[in-house]
C-alpha cells in the first residue's frame, strides 16, 4: 500500500461492529496512503492516527440516542477519550 502525496501513510482504526454494516471500510481500504485495522474499538467508531475519536451515526441512530438520553453520555464518552 502507498503513501499518501506527502509520503505518510494515514492509520484508521474501524470497530469491528461499525464495519460489519459500512462500504465505508471497504473505500477507505482502497485509498492510496490509507492504513485500515478492523478491531473492537472502546470508545467511537474510527479512531484516527491515534489522535481523533469519530462516532459515526445515522439518522435513526442520533434520533433513538437523543430521545433515550445517551447522546450526551456518548458525546462526553468520545470528549474524554
Amino acid at each position: 500500500m502507498g503513501a499518501g502525496s506527502d509520503g505518510q501513510l494515514i492509520h484508521i482504526w474501524v470497530d469491528d461492529r461499525e464495519a460489519r454494516g459500512s462500504g465505508l471500510v471497504a473505500r477507505l481500504a482502497e485509498m492510496e496512503g490509507v492504513s485500515v485495522t478492523v478491531k473492537r474499538l472502546r470508545t467511537g467508531d474510527y479512531l484516527i492516527e491515534g489522535k481523533a475519536v469519530l462516532e459515526r451515526k445515522r439518522v435513526p441512530d442520533f434520533l433513538g440516542s437523543l430521545f433515550e438520553g445517551r447522546l450526551f453520555v456518548q458525546a462526553k464518552r468520545l470528549a474524554d477519550a
